[in-house]
């Protein structure tokens, strides 16, 4: 079973990735994609 830490960074993980990607790299945030995930 993962522990608190472990389920915390995963779930900042799948954040990051929903918003990343969307013009382009998927590992990288641009401007935009920053703003909408801070918003």
């Amino acid at each position: 079973m993962p522990s608190q830490l472990e389920g915390a960074m995963g779930a900042l993980i799948t954040v990051f990735y929903n918003y990343s990607g969307n013009d382009g790299d998927k590992h990288k945030l641009n401007k935009g994609e920053l703003k909408e995930l801070l918003h």
